[in-house]
């Protein structure tokens, strides 16, 4: 009884160390993996990001611990935004569609954070 635990909490490990995290977007045949930086020099000041042409999918995190603010409209990153926490990630968990907007603006309160910005073509 003892040998049959210790086979399935191996198991188990080795399940969640092997399958893919359900989150992450796979990268098919065909399509383009791009990662940019994007320095936000000055605490609290807007910065503006485009993806690129035929973005599917996005994932957008701060490179050290830090929040920071997205949104969607130019000027609205310091009034009408969502809060990324630090540690975790903003992304795209639907294909983006021809009507979805493809810049963003973000700021954050820490001077010279760097975000990471991975985006699937």
């Amino acid at each position: 009884m003892k040998k049959l635990f210790c086979l399935i909490m191996i198991a188990l490990i080795a399940y969640w160390f092997l399958v893919p995290n359900a989150y992450a977007q796979p990268v098919y045949s065909g399509q383009r993996l791009t990662v940019d930086n994007l320095t936000l020099t000055t605490a609290d000041t807007e910065y503006s990001y485009t993806m690129p042409n035929g973005t599917l999918y996005f994932t957008i995190k701060a490179r050290t611990s830090a929040a920071f603010k997205i949104a969607f409209s130019a000027n609205a990153s310091g009034s009408t935004y969502e809060t990324v926490p630090a540690g975790a990630q903003w992304y795209s968990d639907h294909p983006l569609t021809l009507r979805d907007n493809r810049t963003f603006y973000v700021q954050s309160g820490t001077a010279g954070l760097v975000l990471e910005i991975s985006t699937i073509q």
